[in-house]
């Protein structure tokens, strides 16, 4: 059976947020590898903050949780570094983060920690090998000011061998395996043995293997790709987001996508499509996140089809 590619935004969020124990296990499991503690209790939240003010720039998570009733963490796919603003746009999203889920009457002494873990489909930083990297605020002498607001990022393109003794790798390096190669059928021997030696694989493969049954999903898959071959076009070209793609291991389907949104008209055919999927779902009166989450339009078009439609009614 053909698997779903973990790399792909949606199948990603899937894994962890899918309704079952096996996702519950994986996202616990995922967050203590990254995080190198022992995570217990963890909650799904909203990926959509409330505005504070009408000329604020929203932020939109991808998979939003607290730890133990107060830590809160975004956990995101990126598949493109687009125009290189990546860095500053996680600098933000922790800060947001940080700013919104801190209650009110908290000392300054209990304010708790945020987290921003972004797994990269893209090298960020060329100048060390470490997969897994921390960033937070220091000083130039090497002194911490605080470790509230807290980034990692996951490097996928730095995981190139694979070694049979899975035993050696760490936790952290071996997710990255698995998200790099889950859909790879010339490498299920490995998959098998990654997961054999941890639960929260094991959960995340169960999950895998669920939803890849799930035509829908492979419908946002490919969505995905030609929003990947959009943005790259957009960045150098089609032949540097051909590329790109396939640098990053998402040959296996980006390029039917992008050969598909060519045919279609990248500029106008894909969104006008989505459009009119959205203003369905909006006469069924399904969530906004939810149509924004399937359709890949922001949640600012959705709302403006929205107000179309309450006015042509």
């Amino acid at each position: 059976m053909r698997l779903l590619n973990p790399c792909v935004d949606p199948v990603f969020k899937a894994l962890f947020t899918d309704n079952s124990d096996e996702a519950r296990v994986a996202l616990t499991a995922f967050l203590s590898a990254v995080l190198n503690r022992d995570v217990s209790n963890v909650e799904l939240s909203q990926i959509e903050l409330p505005e504070e003010s009408d000329n604020e720039r929203q932020s939109l998570f991808d998979l939003t949780c607290v730890l133990d009733e107060e830590e809160p963490v975004n956990i995101e796919m990126q598949g493109i570094n687009i125009y290189e603003t990546f860095d500053k746009r996680v600098e933000y999203h922790v800060a947001h983060l940080l700013n919104h889920f801190v209650k009110k009457g908290t000392e300054w002494n209990e304010i708790p920690k945020a987290y921003q873990i972004s797994v990269l489909n893209f090298i960020y930083d060329s100048n060390h090998n470490d997969i897994c990297t921390r960033y937070y605020m220091q000083a130039d002498n090497g002194s911490t000011l605080s470790d509230r607001m807290n980034i990692y990022f996951i490097e996928l393109p730095k995981v190139l061998d694979i070694t049979d003794d899975v035993s050696e790798l760490s936790k952290v390096e071996k997710w990255s395996k698995y998200f790099a190669y889950a859909d790879d059928e010339s490498k299920q021997d490995y998959i098998v043995k990654l997961a054999a030696s941890e639960e929260g694989i094991m959960s995340a493969q169960t999950v895998l293997n669920r939803i890849s049954t799930d035509d829908a999903m492979w419908i946002r898959q490919n969505h995905y790709y030609e929003a990947l071959a959009r943005e790259a076009t957009l960045q150098g070209g089609y032949e540097k987001g051909v590329q790109r793609g396939l640098e990053r291991g998402l040959e296996r389907g980006l390029q039917q996508g992008m050969e598909r949104g060519l045919q279609q008209g990248m500029e106008q055919g894909i969104i006008q499509k989505a459009k009119t999927m959205a203003k369905k779902m909006l006469l069924k009166h399904r969530p906004i996140e939810e149509i924004a989450d399937f359709t890949e339009l922001s949640i600012d078009d959705i709302r403006q089809l929205e107000k179309e439609e309450i006015i042509n009614a």
